[in-house]
């Protein structure tokens, strides 16, 4: 069993073939090609932690939570890289966005989903072509957003020390 002590969770304990590679990093991060798969399971938020770089993990989850018809469609030349794989031996994640003091306006990249063949453990972050999917799609519809928004607001103006933004009242 190994470990790793991360900025964000504490130490997580793993067992090496927990880890999965990722041949060409991810972009933004492609010098990090080994990488864990943590969070709580009956989160459907999980995170994707480097295991070279503590301080770096994206959060993470199935698209389907977000967008239940999405259907990334994925050439075969972009998967070789993942090995010899049927459909069933993939699994597809979507990484988010959560704004620190706006966890409502969370978005998903819908666009560049991370595909993984759950055999070899391989992975790798796919751009998808044409515009089918967007980059950042709200999680959340905007009724949703627009009420946690104001109730956001109206904690702000009753008890500003309480607020997520922090921000004090003016005089």
């Amino acid at each position: 069993m190994a470990q790793i002590q991360t900025s964000r969770f504490g130490t997580l304990h793993y067992n090496e073939e927990d880890v999965l590679f990722f041949p060409q990093g991810i972009p933004g991060f492609h010098f990090l090609e080994h990488w864990l798969i943590s969070g709580e399971e009956e989160n459907p938020i999980k995170w994707l932690q480097s295991v070279e770089d503590p301080s770096v993990a994206l959060p993470i989850t199935a698209p389907h939570l977000v967008l239940p018809e999405y259907n990334a469609v994925i050439s075969r030349d972009e998967l070789e890289d993942l090995g010899n794989a049927s459909v069933e031996e993939l699994t597809i994640l979507v990484v988010l966005t959560i704004p620190p003091r706006k966890p409502w306006d969370m978005t998903a990249n819908l666009r560049a989903p991370i595909v993984i063949n759950i055999i070899n453990r391989r992975g790798k972050q796919i751009l998808l072509d044409g515009d089918a999917y967007p980059v950042r799609f709200y999680c959340f519809p905007e009724e949703k957003r627009a009420f946690f928004a104001r109730a956001e607001e109206t904690k702000a103006k009753e008890s500003p020390e309480n607020a997520l933004c922090g921000e004090e009242k003016e005089s």
